[in-house]
């Protein structure tokens, strides 16, 4: 579904979700997904899109506007893996990524972001966050990453890679 080319980017000046749901789900009722995953962010089409990328890899995935929501799907659920904005209204992705660390020490955090990586050196180098995704970014560097942190097994990544 997703080819080479097909990158996640800012999207300055988005608009909020209106919805005033806790949280959407994509495939929620898949209990043979490979883990359970939020992601995080305040631009729609990021957080659809990220969403279908990770749906597309086997993940169950649930989605939240802003950190608030996110603190509220985590209070009704376990999450394997949160992907967040760093830079969302009302509380950051490093901060939900605190808090998030407090209630779970094992779930696996990975930050999305547009800044480039030597503006956030001393965010990078200490703190509750697993790993850092710099916008854009396409499946590949995806993959890489959740690689790292082995929540799946690289065979299960590889293929489902080599299939899209």
């Amino acid at each position: 579904m997703y080819a080479e080319e097909v990158l996640v980017q800012n999207r300055p000046g988005a608009l909020l979700v209106e919805d005033e749901s806790i949280f959407f789900f994509l495939d929620s009722e898949d209990q043979s997904a490979l883990h359970k995953c939020l992601v995080v962010d305040d631009d729609p089409f990021i957080m659809r899109l990220v969403a279908e990328m990770l749906a597309d890899l086997d993940y169950r995935v649930d989605m939240a506007k802003d950190g608030l929501q996110a603190l509220r799907a985590m209070s009704t659920g376990r999450y394997d893996l949160v992907v967040t904005d760093l830079e969302m209204p009302i509380m950051s992705g490093y901060h939900l990524a605190s808090r998030v660390k407090e209630k779970s020490r094992d779930t696996k955090i990975i930050i999305m972001t547009g800044h480039c990586q030597n503006e956030l050196a001393d965010l990078m180098n200490a703190g509750p966050v697993d790993a850092w995704l710099f916008k854009p970014f396409g499946l590949n560097e995806l993959c890489s990453v959740l690689n790292s942190l082995e929540l799946p097994s690289s065979e299960q990544l590889h293929a489902s890679r080599t299939t899209m």
